[in-house]
C-alpha cells in the first residue's frame, strides 16, 4: 500500500533505498534474477501510482543520458537489466540496444541519441575480442566522452589492456573508460561523470 500522504521526495528516496537493497541482495546470492524482476516489477507500479496521482511530476530524463548494449555474441542482458532499472529510477534516460549489438550498431546509435555515458557489457569470455573492437570503433568514430565497462567476463585488468591498445592504436583519442563492477558502482560512475559535466557547463 502506497501512503499518498507521504511527501514524494520521501517516498521516492524510500524506494531508491529498496532497490538498492536488492541490488545487495542480488550482487551477494541471497536472491536471483526472478526475485530482481519482482522487486522491479512492485517498484514500477509504485511509479505507476506516482505518475497519476502527480502528472507534472517527472524524474525520467533529469540528470542525462546513458546508452546501453550488450557487444556482439553475447545474448545475456541481465545485467544490463538491472542497470538500467536502476538508472531510470534515479531520473536518467537510457537508450537501451538490447543483446548482441555490434561495433557499427553502437557507433550508429551515438549519432541518433549523442548519449553522456555509454555502458558496453560483456558476459562470456569469448565475446572480449569484440568488447575490445566496440570500444575502438567508438573511440575512430569521434566518440570521447566516458565508457562504461562492465559483466562478468569483464575486470580491471581488460580495461587496463585495453586503455594501452588505445593509446597505440588511437593516440588521439580522448575519453575515459572506467570499470563498474556491479550496478552501485554504476550508479557512482555516473553521478560523478555528470556532475563534473554540469559543473563545467556551470563555470563556461
Amino acid at each position: 500500500m502506497i501512503n499518498l500522504k507521504c511527501p514524494i521526495e520521501k517516498l521516492l528516496k524510500n524506494l531508491d533505498i529498496a532497490l538498492i537493497y536488492i541490488g545487495q541482495l542480488f550482487e551477494s546470492r541471497e536472491i536471483y534474477y526472478p526475485q530482481v524482476l519482482q522487486a522491479a516489477l512492485a517498484v514500477k507500479n509504485a511509479l505507476n501510482v506516482v505518475d497519476e496521482e502527480y502528472p507534472t511530476f517527472s524524474r525520467q530524463g533529469q540528470n542525462g543520458c546513458i546508452l546501453l548494449g550488450v557487444v556482439k555474441g553475447d545474448i545475456h542482458d541481465i545485467g544490463k537489466n538491472i542497470v538500467k532499472m536502476f538508472l531510470e529510477f534515479n531520473g536518467y534516460t537510457v537508450i537501451d540496444l538490447g543483446v548482441d549489438i555490434s561495433p557499427e550498431e553502437f557507433v550508429e546509435a551515438i549519432s541518433h541519441h549523442s548519449p553522456d555515458i555509454i555502458g558496453v557489457s560483456a558476459f562470456i569470455n569469448t565475446v572480449i575480442p569484440s568488447f575490445k573492437n566496440t570500444v575502438l570503433a567508438l573511440r575512430k568514430a569521434g566518440f570521447n566522452k566516458p565508457v562504461l565497462a562492465g559483466g562478468i567476463a569483464v575486470n580491471s585488468l581488460t580495461v587496463k589492456k585495453l586503455k594501452q591498445e588505445l593509446d597505440s592504436e588511437v593516440p588521439e583519442a580522448v575519453g575515459d573508460i572506467i570499470y563498474a563492477h556491479n550496478v552501485q558502482e554504476v550508479l557512482k560512475a555516473v553521478d560523478e561523470i555528470l556532475y563534473r559535466k554540469k559543473t563545467f557547463e556551470m563555470i563556461v
